[in-house]
C-alpha cells in the first residue's frame, strides 16, 4: 500500500490554464499515467483503496486534500473501493456537468467480474471552479471471496466528459493474494 494523499493533492491542484495536464505540488505538469489522464482540459485518476474509511475522509478532510491509502493488493475476505475522481468537465448553458463512465473488472483469468456501460457518473451543476475535483457516482466494492481467483485483477474506467466530448481511458489493478 502507498499513500495516494499526494494524488489527491495532484487532483485539487490542476493548473488553470488551458493545458492538459495534471500539475504537481511544485506546479509543474505530471505525465499521465494508466490510471491518470488528462485531455482537453478534462481531468481523471482511477483510484483502487483498502481504507475503509475513505468516504468520511473525502467528505471531511481534515486539512487540504484527504490522505486516502492506495492498495495494489487484497487478501480473502478482505474489501477494495474503486474510485473515480475528475474535473473540469465543460458546462452547458445552465452551468451543468454530464459526465459518464463505463466500468469493467477483469479476473486474472481474463474473465468479466463485472462490466457496466453508460453509468452516470455527474450531472448536475457545477459544484465549483475548474479546480474542483468530483468523486464519481458509482463506486465499486470489491470483497475478495472464497472462490475468486487469485492473481492480477484490472479494473478499466473509460470516463466521457459529455460537454466536451472527451474519453479518458482509465485502468488499474490489484493483485489478490492468498
Amino acid at each position: 500500500m502507498k499513500c495516494l494523499a499526494l494524488l489527491l493533492t495532484l487532483c485539487l491542484s490542476l493548473p488553470a490554464s488551458a493545458n492538459d495536464l495534471w500539475s504537481g505540488p511544485d506546479g509543474q505538469p505530471l505525465p499521465d499515467t494508466a490510471s491518470r489522464q488528462a485531455k482537453r482540459g478534462f481531468s481523471g485518476a482511477l483510484v483502487i483503496t483498502a481504507d475503509r474509511d475513505w468516504a468520511m475522509k473525502w467528505a471531511n478532510p481534515a486539512e487540504g486534500a484527504p490522505a486516502i491509502a492506495g492498495a495494489t493488493e487484497v487478501r480473502r475476505g478482505g474489501q477494495l473501493a474503486v474510485l473515480v475522481f475528475f474535473a473540469n468537465p465543460r458546462l452547458d448553458a445552465a452551468r451543468k456537468a454530464d459526465v459518464r463512465c463505463d466500468i469493467r473488472v477483469l479476473r486474472p483469468d481474463g474473465s468479466v467480474s463485472a462490466d457496466q456501460k453508460n453509468l452516470v457518473c455527474y450531472q448536475g451543476p457545477a459544484l465549483g471552479d475548474e479546480h474542483h475535483t468530483y468523486l464519481s457516482a458509482p463506486v465499486v466494492k470489491f470483497t475478495a471471496e472464497p472462490a475468486d481467483l487469485a492473481g492480477p485483477w484490472t479494473v478499466s474506467v473509460t470516463l466521457r466528459d459529455g460537454g466536451r466530448r472527451v474519453t479518458l481511458p482509465l485502468e488499474a489493478k490489484f493483485t489478490l493474494v492468498d
